[in-house]
């Protein structure tokens, strides 16, 4: 691999770091634990089955693997803090806002309820099968995301070449997390009448991804804060 795939590739950091491998283990075992029992609570007839607790399903506020999935996201946040501590450059005090706000919508379900204020002062319509409410959602999502990510981008520019990898990194990750609770949350809406097994098949999708890559985040931060005080990134 050459150096600029790896400059932006997290994997060699985590792999390289035996906490941040075991963290990653750990938290991923944990997600399949709660992946696998949303498909079997599914398969054995829900709330008719032996398994009624509606908290099994990943896709639910307020489900187990939901609440398991806010501990990590303030455990990131906390991480950023520390990385910042520890090191010479602001991205990882910024970070640690960009995965607040992704903590603080999650639970407090900001983008739901402000997306549907948006619809009927903005005149939002419907558009190739999402809903008038799903575009004031992206809007919220899109907002406070450029009010982060553009001084973000400004500080990661400013900073020396090997800290900026923590960025680069990050920054792959966060794609990932975006494409997974975005993009594919969207197609699931256009495609949710299609049948119910494209309905399911996609909702694990969605959320299991989603469980998968917050634990990959919180690993990499792991090995991240592991590095040398300087605030180089492992996994050169």
């Amino acid at each position: 691999m050459d150096r600029t795939a790896s400059a932006w590739n997290p994997v060699p950091a985590i792999v390289g770091d035996r906490l941040a491998r075991r963290a990653l283990l750990v938290l991923v075992a944990l997600d399949f634990a709660f992946i696998v029992l949303h498909g079997v609570r599914g398969l054995l007839g829900g709330v008719d089955g032996p398994l009624p607790d509606y908290r099994l399903r990943i896709d639910i506020d307020g489900g187990f693997a939901e609440i398991f999935n806010y501990l990590k996201l303030a455990a990131i946040t906390v991480l950023c803090l520390a990385v910042w501590r520890r090191g010479r450059h602001a991205a990882p005090l910024l970070w640690g806002l960009v995965f607040l706000f992704a903590l603080a919508d999650d639970a407090l379900s900001l983008h739901e309820d402000i997306g549907n204020m948006l619809v009927a002062p903005l005149g939002l319509p419907a558009v190739l099968g999402l809903r008038p409410n799903d575009l004031g959602e992206l809007i919220v999502w899109a907002a406070p995301g450029v009010l982060l990510l553009v001084p973000l981008a400004y500080v990661t520019w400013r900073t020396p070449p090997k800290a900026r990898r923590f960025s680069q990194r990050l920054v792959v990750l966060l794609a990932a997390l975006v494409f997974f609770a975005v993009v594919v949350d969207m197609v699931h809406i256009m495609v949710v009448h299609w049948s119910r097994y494209v309905n399911g098949m996609l909702s694990l999708i969605e959320d299991g991804g989603e469980m998968v890559v917050v634990s990959a985040v919180c690993a990499y931060l792991v090995a991240a804060y592991r590095a040398p005080p300087a605030g180089d990134p492992p996994g050169r």
